[in-house]
């Protein structure tokens, strides 16, 4: 992806070259105006496809782009090979059955929906969450149970515990959604506690479906709060919002077995929903394992707790050489078995080693959050993530880049100026944009400043009164 330095208004640029490894559907994106062709010399390759953002505007709204493969009864793996640095490195790529090739025994759920309803949630934000509430309860069905946690300053839930889907229980849901409001603090470990270590419902299957723009600055401690609290069940976070804290949610459903799912406008509610939904009622695979064979797999590869129905894994391999072949096993009602693609080995300069690089550092960070027992330990996880960031030029929490260019882009006869940039906001967003609870610290300022006032005239009337009895006397 190429993003050209745009004007001092914000305005930018981006060129995606995409080639996902199977046949895809022309990309998408519902956050800006595209377009999408098989790039020169493609030959009507459906893999390959150039993508140009065919809009000017301020950048401020992230950038998504959606791609899919093409629908297939079978699920289809591939994996693209890199030579780098002596060692090889291998992307892999499952595309699971579409449609109706998985049709398993549906099994009762027990969903909490745990909602954000701090100052950072206000405007567009807080309507979109509503709207995907008030979806997500009209697809519950007989035999499922479920609760609503919102919060801001504090947490409260609808109910005590989860409870079974009824005609009462879903009415009083509806009437609780609809009055939500945008106010206060972002606090979400209270909720994220309750959501996570509730009693599991005997019979069915936990989920925990988490919507928020992630506006918190402590992300790290919620991090390692799911990953020690998650048990048996699986976390979905719902990114809301133009700009959410998109890093964050995604790590949280990583360790919670879930995924993350981007709603930015209203009309995406129902879209998204229904995709999320359809995820958690069609696991395709669990228990995954991959078999590498005429090579070997120097750390073990990083798979998903489970496989979902139209949801592509994608993860990235180190490997000690080219191998012969590659087989993915797995379960639904039955183990299956399947044989991957060996792509040709791409040039250096494809990226792969990077990916697994990012991907190596991250392992790390997690080990150091949950924490690695001695400062000697601490320090080798340091070092080791360290080098990696330099040995594949990456920027990372021990790394930074600087770059230089020897261009001169000014007349240095020109005298310099000063100009104000005015900040971006990004779109959908009311103020004020903080995690704090705004208006009632102002009406408590105000209170403050008139007690004060008030205090300080009662002393002077008071000393007044007293020279006044004195001079009298």
């Amino acid at each position: 992806m190429n993003q050209p330095p745009g004007p001092m208004t914000g305005q930018f640029s981006v060129v995606v070259t995409l080639d996902a490894g199977v046949d895809i559907l022309a990309p998408r994106s519902r956050s800006h105006h595209i377009a999408a062709e098989p790039p020169a010399g493609g030959h009507g390759d459906a893999r390959a496809w150039q993508v140009v953002v065919d809009e000017a505007g301020p950048g401020d709204r992230d950038f998504i782009l959606e791609w899919q493969a093409r629908s297939s009864p079978l699920p289809r793996a591939s994996l693209r090979l890199e030579e780098h640095g002596g060692q090889t490195y291998g992307l892999l790529l499952v595309d699971p059955p579409r449609g109706d090739a998985v049709a398993l025994a549906r099994i009762p759920r027990e969903t909490t929906f745990v909602i954000d309803t701090s100052g950072s949630m206000g405007g567009q934000s807080i309507e979109q969450a509503r709207a995907a509430l008030l979806f997500a309860l009209d697809r519950l069905m007989p035999g499922d149970a479920f609760n609503l946690i919102e919060f801001n300053n504090h947490h409260s839930s609808l109910f005590d515990a989860p409870v079974l889907v009824g005609p009462a229980n879903l009415a009083r849901a509806r009437r609780w959604v609809q009055g939500l409001q945008a106010s206060g603090g972002t606090e979400m470990r209270g909720a994220v506690g309750q959501a996570l270590t509730a009693p599991a419902m005997p019979g069915h299957l936990g989920q925990v479906i988490f919507i928020t723009d992630g506006a918190v600055d402590y992300e790290e401690e919620l991090i390692a709060q799911v990953a020690n609290q998650i048990g048996e069940r699986r976390l979905f976070t719902v990114a809301i919002g133009s700009a959410p804290n998109s890093w964050f949610l995604r790590k949280a459903a990583e360790l919670g077995g879930g995924g993350l799912t981007q709603i930015g406008s209203l009309g995406e509610v129902e879209r998204r929903m229904a995709a999320i939904f359809a995820r958690l009622a069609r696991p395709a695979s669990t228990d995954l394992a991959l078999e590498v064979i005429g090579a070997d797999l120097l750390e073990p590869a990083r798979l998903p707790r489970d496989l979902y129905a139209g949801d592509p894994l994608v993860t990235v391999l180190r490997l000690s050489g080219r191998p012969e072949r590659v087989r993915l096993a797995g379960r639904n009602e039955e183990p299956w078995e399947l044989a991957v693609d060996i792509a040709r080995a791409d040039p250096a300069g494809a990226g792969l080693h990077a990916l697994w690089a990012r991907g190596e550092i991250e392992a790390i960070d997690d080990r150091l959050r949950a924490g690695s027992g001695n400062a000697e330990a601490t320090e080798a996880l340091r070092a080791r993530a360290t080098g990696l960031a330099l040995d594949h030029h990456l920027v990372s929490r021990y790394t930074s880049l600087v770059a230089v260019d020897p261009e001169i882009v000014r007349d240095p006869a020109r005298p310099l100026a000063s100009v104000a940039v005015p900040a971006v906001r990004p779109a959908g967003w009311t103020l004020p944009q903080t995690s704090t609870p705004a208006a009632l610290q102002l009406l408590l300022g105000c209170f403050l400043l008139v007690a004060g006032f008030a205090l300080v005239l009662h002393r002077r009337t008071t000393a007044w009164l007293a020279g006044a009895i004195c001079g009298r006397s």
